[in-house]
């Protein structure tokens, strides 16, 4: 293929190039330093993601499958009662929110709206994290809000790093629409 019949396309910072191919398709052409950065960039937003949409997607599934526990933490933490419809609502939200960070969907607004779900947690357990070696009968009772407090800091660096993160289907998508135009 001659140089005259070859599209070039600067992508993400000016990090990855793309070649049109005889076929259609698209190949990525990286210098060897910034494939390696760029590789280990997109690898670590990937397991990032898949982590943090596998989080929400627990909790999700988990106000399908006992409802009845949503409405006693946002009784017990919030002090509101709610209707048991609701965490079904909740649920099937949440579980929208996490695929579409699996996926990487939308991702300004989907890992906005993953990191607000959880802030909105840490929040309601704040107390609980200046007192994270609290033991009550032989257990630490407040051991999760530390990982609670962990998930929220992924979920901010997710949002910050959303430009970089070229194994999504939000960049496979503009790569493709850069190629039509």
């Amino acid at each position: 293929m001659s140089l005259n019949r070859q599209t070039f396309l600067q992508h993400s910072n000016d990090v990855t190039m793309h070649r049109r191919e005889a076929g259609g398709g698209w190949r990525m052409l990286w210098s060897s330093e910034e494939n390696t950065v760029a590789k280990r960039e997109a690898l670590g937003l990937l397991l990032l993601r898949l982590g943090l949409g596998y989080f929400l997607l627990v909790w999700g599934v988990t106000k399908f499958l006992v409802p009845q526990q949503t409405v006693a933490i946002w009784g017990y933490f919030y002090g509101i009662e709610i209707d048991k419809a609701l965490p079904l609502l909740f649920g099937g939200g949440e579980v929208i929110v996490a695929l579409a960070i699996v996926f990487g969907v939308a991702r300004p607004i989907s890992y906005a709206v993953g990191f607000l779900i959880h802030a909105v947690t840490v929040v309601v357990i704040s107390q609980s994290l200046f007192m994270p070696f609290v033991v009550k009968d032989g257990f630490p009772v407040n051991r999760n809000s530390s990982v609670a407090l962990a998930a929220l800091m992924g979920f901010a660096a997710l949002y910050l790093l959303r430009a970089r993160d070229r194994w999504s289907v939000d960049a496979w998508f503009l790569a493709r629409r850069a190629g039509k135009s």
